[in-house]
């Protein structure tokens, strides 16, 4: 509980709030890259990595993840579900790999983008911070 040992842990999640808060405009995505091909059949799976720029943030700091699902007649994601990112180490400067793998669960026009959230086990939501990076 946040209240447990005189609030160490709400003073530690006040601290990290106000660190991810002040950094949170640095992180960029540098690129993602698929092997995906352009026909998926139900059942395929493909990996999707990504470069994350996260300045003074750390891996541990965010999560990274995938958002996909069904496209739209305007090529918007509807119905989308999110799948987290594995971290897969360093990609020099202070840039992190993230990987993960996608599963074709239906037919359709089908898209995915790639998002960041804030990340904290003592977080009630990460949209509590009203912070999210978006692929561009």
């Amino acid at each position: 509980m946040v209240t447990d040992d005189d609030f160490s842990v709400a003073r530690s999640l006040a601290a990290w709030k106000s660190k991810v808060c002040k950094n949170w405009k640095d992180i960029k995505i540098n690129y993602v890259k698929t092997d995906a091909s352009p026909k998926q059949e139900v059942g395929n799976k493909f990996e999707v990595k990504a470069s994350v720029y996260l300045g003074k943030l750390s891996p541990d700091d965010v999560s990274v993840e995938t958002y996909n699902g069904l496209l739209d007649s305007d090529g918007k994601i509807t119905s989308g579900t999110s799948i987290q990112m594995t971290h897969s180490g360093s990609d020099g400067a202070n840039s992190h790999l993230f990987i993960c793998v996608v599963p074709c669960v239906t037919s359709g026009r089908l898209g995915y983008s790639l998002r960041v959230l804030p990340e904290n086990s003592h977080l009630n939501n990460p949209c509590d911070l009203g912070l999210i990076t978006w692929e561009q």
